[in-house]
């Protein structure tokens, strides 16, 4: 199980850090294009409406991309305050089932996402501004961030079991 464990997180952080940098270079390029924006605005009094768009969608994609890190990492999408007034195996019992229920959402939105895409990539469904993006292209973050979010949390979930495992052989 130990094994199991180190591979599984090896290859998460294979992943992980592309994922970061991708982000990173994502929410940059949107505020570059906010910034541009505003100068245009201000300094040349010329303000394109597919600049909103250029700014929103990278956001939004480095947000869905991130979700999968931040839970992976810091866990910062955790009720840390509830968890810690459980210690022992009552802790670690709760921390599965939060990583439980963190999987389950993960496995509803991913499922919803994709089928959502499909639906738009099928229709043909195409923004209203001037750039005429599909909007297949904007929802397919959600389903690969909840994906990547769902995975983080397995990770989890086998480490709890292995406390949970290991802790009951000590008592």
């Amino acid at each position: 199980m130990v094994k199991f464990i180190k591979v599984f997180s090896k290859v998460l952080d294979y992943f992980e850090r592309p994922l970061n940098w991708i982000a990173r270079i994502l929410l940059l390029f949107a505020v570059t294009a906010c910034v541009a924006e505003v100068l245009g605005r201000i300094v040349f009094t010329w303000s394109p409406a597919y600049i909103d768009e250029l700014a929103l969608y990278p956001a939004i994609w480095s947000a869905f991309i991130l979700i999968g890190v931040v839970h992976g990492g810091i866990g910062h999408i955790t009720i840390d305050y509830f968890l810690n007034k459980f210690r022992g195996r009552n802790g670690y019992i709760m921390r599965l089932a939060l990583e439980l229920v963190t999987l389950l959402i993960c496995v509803i939105f991913a499922y919803w996402g994709f089928g959502m895409v499909h639906k738009f990539w099928v229709m043909g469904y195409k923004t209203p501004s001037e750039l005429r993006l599909p909007y297949s292209i904007l929802f397919v973050a959600l389903p690969l961030g909840m994906a990547f979010c769902g995975l983080s949390s397995l990770k989890k979930i086998f480490k709890h079991i292995y406390s949970l495992y290991s802790s009951n052989g000590k008592g």
